[in-house]
């Protein structure tokens, strides 16, 4: 690991710092153009122009402003960020390359809600390869400053893509003689906007709370540590995420009747339990072989988090599946209070283990899968108090069953770790005779005998 564990907490750091600057700045705008968007299967392509140039506009102005707050108290966040002040210039560097960041996600969010899926896949995948060259390449030359230009400059290469995309495939007017703030536009957007914007912000800085208090309680080294599990976390949920935010979304946003959204709910739960359950199963049963390739043997000690951590996960996931109906049927408030009950828990949580409890880092994770629990419930009884939801009966089995497999892959390989290498495909099979019907049986079969040819 070129950067160590105390490099790792510090890039870390400033990710999570970029990552609250792109949902605070772009004033949630990306998240609504999508949901208003989707909403009309035969958009008007002169309004959607309008739509469009209002928001980004408005995210121009936004991030010039930004830009001027971040450079002048340049050393006032480095210090709330690291307790140093000479990474001041890190910010600088952020400041003048995240505003390419801020149109790319207006851009991202206009195709989504345009439901183009082999068009976004296409972008997903380009931006992703260009992200990690980027990343890999300006590390090695530049070391710590480069993984720092990293994390914002590859969003210039992929604003290019983006425009050629776009141009391609739209036509839409990207710059207009009449470029003009519309505030009718804006004012459209503006509830939504803010939701989104307030629950990014609040996800953002629960964790980067969570890496203030490890930093000034356990050490840099025991928050570089916490981080190699979260940016793993992260990264697949991150997966998860783009399924639900570029498919599912756009999709129930759509829908009229509550029968509709039970429907979608139920099979989404179902097709998010058979992405989620092996994956975590191998990636818990795999951590050492995991830490050792991505890492070093200096984060060995992270393999104890994986187990709360991943499982985490799993709920969170979950949670966000039960909490789809809440967007489309406009209970923004709603929305807000669960995210902000499950974002203040987790630093809370951990705040409580390690101060009354005396635990180690591993007390992040152990909060964040008790955090997850509990917005999972929340989610589920506004659901079923609001759409008279009901789990159907073959998915309220998956859901006991999966938990229980994971538990048991859990106890497992921690007993054994060898164990947990032999056992793991025979339980996942029975696993997966158990909970599927006929239909998904008659699918696997069919895929593996193509497979085999």
């Amino acid at each position: 690991m070129i950067l160590g564990v105390s490099g790792l907490g510090l890039y870390s750091q400033f990710t999570n710092f970029v990552g609250l600057l792109n949902f605070v700045v772009p004033l949630g705008l990306p998240f609504s153009l999508t949901k208003y968007i989707s909403e009309d299967d035969n958009p008007d392509i002169e309004q959607l122009s309008k739509m469009f140039r209002s928001s980004l506009v408005y995210i121009l102005i936004s991030s010039a402003i930004a830009s001027l707050i971040l450079i002048m108290f340049s050393s006032d966040i480095s210090k709330l960020l690291t307790n140093e002040v000479e990474y001041a210039y890190y910010i600088v560097i952020i400041s003048l390359l995240v505003p390419f960041s801020f149109v790319v996600s207006l851009m991202e969010a206009f195709v989504r809600g345009m439901k183009n899926i082999n068009l976004l896949t296409r972008l997903l995948v380009l931006t992703s390869v260009v992200s990690i060259v980027f990343t890999v390449v300006f590390v090695l030359l530049f070391g710590m400053t480069g993984a720092i230009i990293s994390i914002a400059g590859s969003s210039v290469v992929m604003l290019f893509i983006y425009i050629y995309y776009f141009k391609k495939n739209y036509p839409v007017k990207l710059v207009s003689k009449s470029f003009k703030l519309e505030g009718k536009n804006l004012r459209k957007f503006v509830n939504l906007g803010l939701a989104s914007l307030a629950i990014g912000a609040i996800n953002q800085i629960s964790y980067l709370t969570v890496r203030i208090i490890a930093i000034d309680n356990l050490g840099v080294e025991a928050n570089g540590i916490y981080q190699s599990v979260l940016a793993i976390s992260l990264n697949y949920f991150s997966l998860m995420f783009v399924l639900i935010a570029n498919y599912t979304l756009p999709k129930i946003n759509s829908f009229k009747s509550d029968d509709e959204f039970r429907n979608e709910i139920n099979e989404t739960f179902r097709i998010f339990s058979y992405l989620l359950t092996p994956l975590i199963c191998i990636i818990i049963v795999l951590r050492i072989l995991v830490v050792t390739i991505l890492y070093s043997q200096d984060f060995t000690s992270a393999i104890e988090l994986y187990k709360f951590q991943f499982l985490g996960d799993f709920f969170k996931v979950l949670a966000w599946v039960a909490g789809l109906w809440l967007i489309p049927k406009n209970r923004i408030r709603l929305w807000i209070c669960i995210e902000l009950i499950t974002f203040t828990l987790f630093p809370v949580l951990f705040v409580v283990l390690i101060k009354i409890f005396d635990m180690d880092i591993a007390a992040a994770s152990i909060a964040y899968l008790v955090a997850n629990v509990i917005h999972l419930i929340m989610n589920v009884f506004f659901l079923k108090k609001n759409l008279h939801f009901r789990f159907e009966i073959h998915n309220a089995k998956m859901f006991l069953y999966s938990v229980a497999l994971l538990i048991i892959m859990i106890l497992i390989s921690e007993a054994k770790v060898e164990i947990g290498y032999f056992i793991l495909l025979p339980l996942l099979a029975l696993w997966f005779i158990i909970v599927s019907n006929q239909s998904e049986k008659k699918f696997v079969k069919e895929l593996l005998i193509r497979i085999r040819r």
